[in-house]
């Protein structure tokens, strides 16, 4: 797909987000690339407009970026958040959720960046143009060639070496990107005249391919066949991934799958664009190492049931062992990414030492009883939790408390309750403040804080067959479950992590 192809695509994808935009919110203002006004919304890479709810109050301005054209990004100041009640966070999250999943069914990645200041202004958005859109001086050069030629024949300059494109049918420029469709060979050609026909028709790869000979590679070197292994992957699930960006799946893994070929294409077709340019193309040559063929067997049957709705799909059996290989190897990556991070933070909570004479006047016991006595929701990425406890809890380091709700609500969801960590932290940190809760059996809501007042297990089964004589007596009543004493299982246990 061409350069004109992806601009046409953006384009659409920028007049469908200000259609969603415009629904909801008025007087919103547009930017082009350049962060100059527009009124087309095709054209527009920023959407600037002042956030409120249904009652109409104002709470700060948002801007969503799309100038980089894989991401959809949006900035807000940090008094949106603090300066909602719940209700209005809820609000405000369901919004940030809307446009999460917009992007991904435009195939686009997503962020939000909490900045310092209430709204950005003009210099702001121009600064982050030059942020996010990478491409310098030289880049321009290679990334943008145009393609030009009779109605036959299209061709684009890419450094010493020039793409030949030879078409199916005729050509006429007056219809925008006609010359990177009907494409039935491309050849690159280098200054000595020689030619080298591709493996494959797809423009990204022709360029990448075409700077790697400008640099004294060749399709047959390990670089090479680097690109065409890419675009083959790209060839093969570029169907899949259409087909199932819109689809529900019931089945978690397999919603999973979805998501890994969908991030394993995109990250292919920046790869791609970014090997048409001379820096990125020496980054990669500096980094590149060869993967080792995969010894794993993919049960390609038991990956087609998955994705059966009524009538299979014939085109998906090709993109199946690719799809399997991207979630494996996303899988890997991210549970050690977060097994990491959850590590350091056990560590530091299981290593902490607290002096339990410190004075607990600055602590409002009532109102962290009451948040205590009833479920207390995360908030999309921990926010509702941490805001609270910041005002419960004032003075105190909550770092490694945070980090645990953050991972929490991630792997979770924004409606799990936080009391379980929030306990294990006042055992460890402030056992003086624990003391003070009176959360033991008047609790009617005590089971699912994770706590029990400890009992002898005779006075647990009074005049039972599964009493226990003393202490240090086993319990045999199979209903009874200890947890183990090992504080790090427990407390991966509460962070969803199984050992």
């Amino acid at each position: 797909m061409s350069k004109l192809l992806e601009a046409k695509e953006i384009e659409s994808v920028a007049a469908a987000l200000f259609d969603k935009v415009r629904s909801r919110f008025e007087n919103v203002t547009l930017g082009d690339e350049k962060a100059k006004a527009t009124t087309d919304p095709e054209k527009a890479r920023f959407f600037n407009f002042t956030y409120s709810d249904a009652t109409g109050a104002q709470f700060g301005t948002v801007t969503i970026s799309l100038i980089d054209e894989v991401s959809l990004k949006v900035y807000y100041g940090q008094n949106i958040s603090s300066e909602m009640d719940r209700e209005q966070r809820k609000d405000w999250y369901m919004f940030l959720r809307n446009m999460r999943d917009f992007a991904r069914r435009n195939l686009l990645t997503f962020d939000t960046r909490d900045i310092t200041k209430s709204n950005l202004e003009l210099q702001d958005i121009k600064q982050q143009a030059r942020v996010d859109d990478v491409a310098d001086a030289g880049d321009i050069a290679v990334t943008e060639s145009r393609l030009y030629g009779t109605s036959r024949n299209s061709y684009a300059d890419i450094g010493e070496c020039r793409l030949l494109i030879k078409h199916d049918g005729l050509v006429n420029d007056e219809v925008r990107g006609d010359r990177a469709r009907k494409i039935r060979e491309i050849f690159v050609e280098t200054p000595l005249g020689e030619r080298f026909l591709m493996p494959f028709k797809n423009l990204h790869g022709a360029r990448a391919m075409c700077n790697h000979i400008t640099h004294g590679g060749d399709m047959r070197d390990e670089i090479g066949e680097c690109i065409t292994n890419m675009v083959r992957e790209m060839s093969s699930m570029s169907h899949f991934v259409r087909a199932t960006k819109h689809r529900q799946f019931e089945d978690a893994e397999t919603a999973d799958m979805a998501q890994a070929a969908t991030r394993h294409y995109l990250q292919l077709r920046k790869t791609l664009r970014h090997l048409a340019n001379k820096r990125h193309y020496q980054e990669f040559v500096e980094q590149f190492a060869p993967e080792s063929a995969s010894e794993e067997d993919v049960d390609v049957d038991a990956l087609r049931e998955r994705f059966v709705k009524k009538v299979y799909d014939d085109r998906f059996t090709e993109a199946l062992p690719t799809v399997y290989k991207a979630y494996k190897k996303y899988q890997s990556e991210a549970a050690a990414q977060l097994g990491n991070e959850l590590d350091e933070w056990a560590a530091g909570v299981t290593e902490s030492v607290w002096d339990e004479s410190e004075s607990t006047a600055n602590f409002d016991i009532e109102a962290l009883q009451d948040k205590m006595s009833q479920p207390w929701t995360l908030g999309m990425q921990g926010i509702d939790a941490t805001t609270d406890l910041k005002e419960l809890l004032p003075g105190e380091d909550l770092t490694d408390l945070n980090q645990a709700i953050y991972h929490y609500a991630k792997d979770q969801g924004p409606d799990q309750d936080v009391r379980p960590l929030v306990k294990v932290w006042l055992r460890d940190h402030k056992p003086e403040v624990l003391r003070q809760l009176d959360i033991g059996q008047k609790n009617v809501d005590d089971a699912h804080t994770n706590h029990v007042n400890p009992v002898s297990p005779q006075d647990a089964h009074p005049k039972d067959q599964y009493g226990a004589s003393g202490m240090d007596d086993p319990v045999t009543d199979p209903n009874v479950k200890l947890r183990e004493a090992d504080d790090l299982d427990f407390i991966r246990s509460l962070a969803g992590i199984k050992r």
